[in-house]
């Protein structure tokens, strides 16, 4: 970030220098659009699986396509993946946003999901280690996408390949 100007991102993407001012602001502006939601993924994505009238099984698989439909993009869900990381060795502060806007409601909203599918009184640390565990499966098919793209190929090469692998989780 702060080694790049927002004329060598105007150059680069072929546009002009005064487009990243008028829809951005300024570079930080720019950072933080690229940064916070280019894969349509979100806050509108918790009332897919958060609805009452979802079975435990329909409810999983709703919150875990969250994390197989980026996958689709291809590389764009790899250079975001390393953009996040990036920011989370070097921060600027959308980290901590993310958390708060996104993967947060997220985590409660499972949490609230599987304490009522489970019949629980109340949430406790047990219960909100099964959604880490949950969620970590998602985060794993981000991690490792290029290890998969090289061992096993057919699982994650294509939009394709991977619905077939989400129609099998629903079955």
């Amino acid at each position: 970030f702060s080694k790049t100007s927002t004329r060598e991102i105007a150059k680069a993407a072929g546009m002009n220098l005064a487009s990243i001012a008028y829809y951005f602001g300024d570079k930080a502006g720019l950072y933080r659009a690229v940064y916070n939601d280019p894969m349509g993924c979100g806050p509108a994505g918790l009332d897919a699986f958060v609805h009452p009238d979802l079975n435990l099984r329909a409810a999983l698989f709703e919150f875990l396509k969250g994390f197989t439909e980026p996958l689709k993009q291809g590389d764009l869900a790899q250079q975001m993946l390393q953009l996040h990381f990036r920011e989370m060795l070097e921060p600027m502060g959308l980290w901590q946003e993310h958390i708060d806007q996104f993967i947060a409601p997220m985590h409660q909203g499972l949490v609230t999901v599987l304490q009522r599918h489970l019949k629980l009184a109340t949430d406790d640390d047990d219960l909100h280690r099964l959604v880490f565990s949950i969620s970590g499966l998602g985060i794993q098919l981000f991690i490792s996408a290029d290890i998969m793209r090289t061992v096993r190929p057919a699982l994650a090469n294509s939009p394709a390949a991977i619905e077939i692998g989400r129609a099998s989780c629903r079955e």
